[in-house]
């Protein structure tokens, strides 16, 4: 999946980076990142999602995502996203 300029949100723990790391990121690779879905959002990212036992394991953002029919990947696919983009920019030095 290519989220070159394409809005994004983030969700759960991630565990490679911070919220603000992989929003810098996705931002300096071609996405537009918002902390939380917006109206305009197009694709959720899910990192790890905690509760207790007697808790749902979804999150506000993922709630919002699935009553908007947005589409959700998980931090591995965001990840080679990245690394596609990282690759394609050595390819062109």
């Amino acid at each position: 999946m290519d989220l070159t300029r394409m809005q994004i949100a983030f969700t759960g723990k991630l565990r490679t980076m911070t919220h603000k790391q992989a929003i810098d990121l996705a931002r300096a690779l071609g996405a537009f990142p918002h902390n939380r879905p917006v109206k305009t959002t197009q694709v959720v990212i899910s990192g790890i999602i905690e509760k207790p036992m007697d808790e749902a394991l979804t999150t506000e953002n993922m709630t919002y995502a699935e009553n908007n029919a947005l589409q959700v990947i998980n931090e591995k696919d965001f990840l080679l996203w990245c690394q596609q983009k990282v690759q394609g920019y050595l390819n062109n030095i």
